[in-house]
């Protein structure tokens, strides 16, 4: 079975991921990641993702007061 999923010769079910994850003794992300990635590489992508979120929700956030301000004539 890891063989064909590794090959792509077949799909993996949510169920499956579980179950390689607990016998691997690993997070399920992990199954998904190269195996020359390392734990800087891993920390140096979150922050960078999470750093990506946090300017767009600040961009949602400045636009939604923006129009809530215009829409009550608030300057």
């Amino acid at each position: 079975m890891v063989k064909d999923i590794e090959g792509c010769r077949t799909w993996v079910s949510d169920k499956t991921l579980v179950k390689l994850a607990f016998a691997s003794k690993t997070e399920i992300y992990r199954l998904f990641l190269a195996t020359t990635v390392n734990e800087d590489e891993i920390q140096k992508a979150l922050i960078t993702n999470f750093l990506e979120i946090l300017k767009k929700t600040k961009k949602d956030m400045i636009f939604n007061v923006d129009n809530a301000l215009k829409n009550w004539d608030v300057e």
